[in-house]
């Protein structure tokens, strides 16, 4: 036990660092370690908050930017009268900070011509879509397939679709996509 007894005291006299007298200066480092990890918790909350910000402006932008689908632009067999009456939009990388730009054309033939240029610096998308993301196309349950007619450039593009009731934004809706490439 006298053994024992020692060596505890040994090992207390090797460790200078448990002192009391050492608790103020550890203290006072765990104060501003705290106040630091504060400081970049609100300025992460602050980058978040404005980033939310500036996707609910580009959002609502792009949507109050929609333009009517050209006469005779038609979505065949859909029964909802939304399906006559589509009014397209354009969402872009911009909207996480990149550089892409495209465009929408709507003919005199009834054709929707989308066009842009995408940037794979900071982003790398160009997208188009529909408002009324709440209402659905009226798809018979009978369908068996959804045909889409399409010239382009001879590059891959992506169709998606989804059985959105509410807000296509919020990414909780079932959704369906198809890459095809264009001739």
């Amino acid at each position: 036990a006298a053994w024992l007894e020692q060596q505890h005291y040994r090992a207390e006299a090797n460790f200078p660092c448990a002192r009391v007298g050492a608790m103020p200066r550890s203290a006072g480092f765990v104060k501003i370690a705290a106040l630091l990890a504060g400081v970049g918790v609100a300025y992460s909350t602050w980058r978040v908050a404005g980033f939310v910000g500036r996707i609910r402006n580009y959002r609502e932008t792009a949507r109050n930017a929609a333009v009517p689908a050209p006469e005779g632009f038609a979505v065949e067999g859909a029964t909802a009268e939304r399906a006559t009456a589509l009014k397209w939009f354009v969402i872009d990388d911009q909207v996480m900070g990149g550089h892409s730009q495209s465009g929408l054309n709507m003919t005199s033939d009834g054709h929707i011509e989308f066009s842009g240029v995408i940037s794979t610096k900071g982003g790398g998308f160009c997208s188009c879509r529909t408002l009324g993301d709440e209402e659905l196309l009226g798809v018979p349950e009978s369908a068996e397939a959804i045909e889409v007619t399409a010239e382009g450039d001879g590059q891959q593009y992506k169709l998606s679709l989804s059985t959105a009731q509410d807000d296509l934004w919020a990414m909780s809706a079932p959704s369906w996509g198809h890459d095809f490439h264009t001739e």
